[in-house]
């Protein structure tokens, strides 16, 4: 099966660019509507067969639409179940998408388009998690053993002439938890995808060391939800601190959901510098927001009954 993916996204050659002409935007218009047809019967139809032959459908679709000249400039904005993510310098774009396999976890596909170039050039990207669930932080892949998520921001930095690009995602892991995670890229040679990177740093508690991580996750209750993305205001990445709801189920991440606290990473030259706690209000401290007083709903409801009578009794006397 990983095979036939690989030879479906990669039998192209000799497509040029263009600009987005009128008859080739009513192309992929064409395109998109099925598209959208698909997705729809992907995430949402109940039988199996179904669901999983519209996701490897879809390949074939997101082929075909992106050899139509000009395709770079279409945008696909009506086309939901298929994410589609640009990087701040819009050197590439992500297509991803993700279906419930018949074991009830989840396998996720994508590709990379790029753009202005001579031909169309589009990179497969194969989900390889399944092989990488031990050692998921700290494993360099490139675009055949990829780690499949749908991703929903793209951010980047530079390190050493090198770019790099942060992409976050959601890996819906299995029914019983999700995982959302920061891959790291960045394009060995001609634009050969490379993803993993040791710039998540923490700190033990027990010994004070160091450690880094190439990628970073965070795992939570199927059925709750929990936030990873970066902050542009804070100009960090901020994301939810997890606890289990029982403490009795420690370790079990599918009991995990926020406790309403928030962690996460500033960047430092070359690495993310995990941030135990980002927000820091305790009760009576100078820097807390503002108190509001408490409410006396039965003061508002006199002052409401004073201000009735005085407009009866004005009305009265204008009478």
């Amino acid at each position: 099966m990983r095979a036939w993916i690989i030879v479906l996204f990669c039998s192209l050659s000799g497509i040029g660019y263009a600009q987005l002409t009128d008859s080739n935007r009513a192309i992929l218009r064409m395109y998109e509507d099925k598209m959208v047809e698909m997705a729809d019967t992907m995430v949402n139809y109940e039988l199996e067969k179904p669901r999983i032959t519209n996701a490897y459908l879809m390949i074939t679709m997101v082929k075909n639409a992106l050899q139509i000249p000009g395709s770079w400039y279409y945008p696909f904005d009506t086309l939901r179940g298929v994410a589609i993510t640009y990087p701040p310098d819009s050197s590439f774009r992500t297509f991803t998408w993700g279906v419930q396999m018949g074991n009830k976890r989840y396998r996720h596909f994508g590709a990379i388009q790029y753009p202005h170039d001579e031909k169309l050039i589009l990179t497969p990207l194969i989900d390889g998690s399944d092989f990488m669930q031990h050692n998921r932080e700290d494993t360099i892949v490139d675009n055949n053993h990829w780690y499949g998520a749908i991703y929903y921001n793209i951010i980047q930095r530079d390190m050493d002439s090198t770019r790099y690009y942060f992409l976050f995602g959601l890996d819906q892991n299995d029914p019983f938890s999700n995982r959302k995670l920061i891959d790291v890229m960045h394009f060995a040679g001609e634009r050969q995808p490379i993803f993993g990177a040791p710039v998540f740093e923490f700190t033990v508690d027990t010994t004070g060391l160091p450690y880094r991580q190439q990628r970073f996750f965070i795992e939570y209750g199927a059925l709750g939800g929990a936030g990873l993305n970066y902050d542009n205001t804070l100009e960090q990445i901020i994301y939810d601190h997890l606890v289990p709801a029982n403490p009795k189920s420690r370790g079990v991440k599918s009991t995990y959901i926020p406790d309403g606290t928030y962690e996460g990473f500033e960047w430092e030259g070359d690495r993310w510098c995990h941030v135990e706690k980002v927000f820091h209000y305790d009760i009576g401290h100078p820097d807390n927001p503002p108190m509001p007083e408490p409410i006396d709903f039965e003061l508002q409801r006199k002052a409401q009954e004073k201000e009735v009578e005085k407009r009866q009794k004005e009305n009265e006397k204008n009478d």
